[in-house]
């Protein structure tokens, strides 16, 4: 299994408008971020955790050459901002793209683009192929199976999924402890850490709730990824343990 994280910024990526860094650290190239987006080669398909607005641009500077599936975490703007992009995508691909997606998702998906879709909520795009289910099943791209948890994000939830001993966290304010037990034994967690060191209630998760749930999943890698302008990471790098790493842009895993 191959990952690439495209994308490590939260919502409004790193800078904000104006050149805005805040407590990101400008001389560090590393700390520019576009909104989050993943992509994972596994089992010879090449698939993509969530289509941020950047999502041409991310293809293209990352040499992406193909895009099997899309696998949805949630409905916010800066997770589907380029999905009616798509339908080119596979027309340049010459091949179906499927999208995976919880219902709630989906919901959010065809309230921000109902022209995308008839009056009954069927699709419009001939070449996407739509695969919606409850946070909890157990979904499948061929032959690559992830399980599916949600975790609490403001009034939405968002969906976790995990492929054998590898799971991607992304929005969250909370992990309950069902989806803790889930999550043992893992070689790698992607989590999200969009406060870094401040104590914000946004829907977001910071440095404390993320190392607490660290230690008790104890993963053997950790990657923090959906990193906002509040988080100071010069500081976090100093109080991580040597098996945590912070996300950017082009960070290449190997599993």
């Amino acid at each position: 299994m191959k990952i690439k994280i495209l994308g490590s910024g939260s919502v409004y990526g790193v800078p904000l408008y104006f050149n805005k860094f805040n407590n990101a650290n400008k001389k560090d190239k590393k700390q520019f971020r576009n909104r989050c987006c993943a992509y994972m080669q596994i089992k010879g398909h090449d698939l993509l955790f969530d289509m941020p607005p950047e999502f041409r641009l991310l293809i293209n500077q990352n040499n992406i050459t193909n895009i099997d599936a899309v696998f949805i975490t949630h409905g916010h703007y800066d997770h589907i901002a380029a999905i009616p992009e798509l339908q080119q995508a596979s027309f340049i691909l010459e091949h179906e793209i499927e999208v995976f997606c919880s219902k709630q998702a989906f919901d959010e998906i065809k309230h921000a683009y109902h022209y995308m879709f008839d009056e009954n909520g069927k699709s419009k795009l001939k070449y996407i192929k739509w695969n919606v289910f409850e946070n909890g099943d157990v979904i499948k791209y061929k032959n690559v199976e992830f399980k599916t948890f949600a975790v609490p994000h403001g009034k939405l939830q968002t969906t976790v999924y995990k492929h054998k001993n590898m799971a991607l966290v992304m929005d969250l304010e909370d992990l309950p402890n069902t989806v803790i037990r889930n999550l043992q034994n893992l070689d790698l967690l992607i989590i999200e850490c969009n406060n870094g060191l401040q104590k914000l209630y946004n829907g977001h998760s910071d440095f404390y709730k993320v190392t607490k749930w660290l230690s008790e999943i104890n993963p053997k890698k950790a990657i923090l990824t959906h990193i906002s302008t509040w988080a100071d990471i010069d500081e976090m790098r100093k109080q991580l343990p040597s098996n945590v790493k912070i996300a950017f842009d082009g960070m290449e895993i190997e599993l």
